[in-house]
């Protein structure tokens, strides 16, 4: 009902100035200002094309830009898990380093200054790790997904010698090797973070026991 007597009134103002009015368009606005403001608050309250364009404009430029951004900081957090496994790999070794070792059938043979190999028992000689000795080996790996660490065989060489296991899915693989005297070793993180983004860290251990913080290879 309201509507309906507006839109007379409004019919009227303009039926009223539209014989020899129209060139004072003024007028005809100061007329509706005064005796209809809540016309004049409803057109003013409404958006135009243009400006609804350009809002659109500004959240897509700020999108584009911030989730690059948002994507980094995520691949960051997941790299936390690399960055603290690797330390523990190396405080671990770092302490075998230090510990004297008998091998032998009889354990007779003490050995100190070397690192953590993959010889099944204490019972040889100490053996060294390849390159190959990867905690993923036989799994398939697929980019930002988490691995199972049930599907990993941790009672293996070298990590039961290094007291290493994990045991919360994880987005990284750990592999480690030595020469073939075992008096060095390296330990590398690899992860799939994502189809664009491969991950991987280092840490490494040298023959007079020091031990490097980790590092970022790419």
């Amino acid at each position: 009902m309201r509507k309906g007597i507006r839109s007379r009134k409004i019919n009227h103002i303009i039926h009223l100035y539209a014989d020899d009015d129209l060139r004072r368009p003024l007028s005809l606005y100061c007329y509706i200002t005064i005796h209809m403001p809540s016309l004049i608050h409803n057109i003013k309250a409404a958006f135009t094309l243009i400006e609804l364009m350009v809002v659109v404009a500004v959240i897509a430029t700020l999108a584009a830009v911030s989730i690059p951004f948002l994507r980094g900081y995520i691949d960051n957090s997941k790299s936390t898990e690399a960055l603290e496994n690797l330390a523990s790999i190396g405080s671990h070794a770092a302490g075998y380093y230090r510990t004297e070792h008998y091998f032998g059938t009889n354990g007779i043979n003490k050995k100190d200054g070397i690192y953590p190999g993959c010889q099944a028992t204490d019972n040889v000689a100490a053996s060294a790790c390849g390159a190959t000795t990867n905690s993923c080996l036989g799994l398939t790996i697929k980019p930002n997904q988490r691995i199972n660490p049930n599907d990993v065989n941790w009672n293996t060489q070298p990590w039961t010698r290094l007291g290493f296991s994990i045991g919360t899915p994880m987005f990284y693989c750990y592999a480690y090797s030595t020469n073939n005297s075992v008096t060095t070793f390296e330990a590398k993180a690899i992860g799939s973070l994502s189809s664009s983004n491969d991950s991987e860290y280092k840490i490494s251990g040298d023959e007079n026991g020091r031990v490097t913080a980790v590092m970022r290879v790419k």
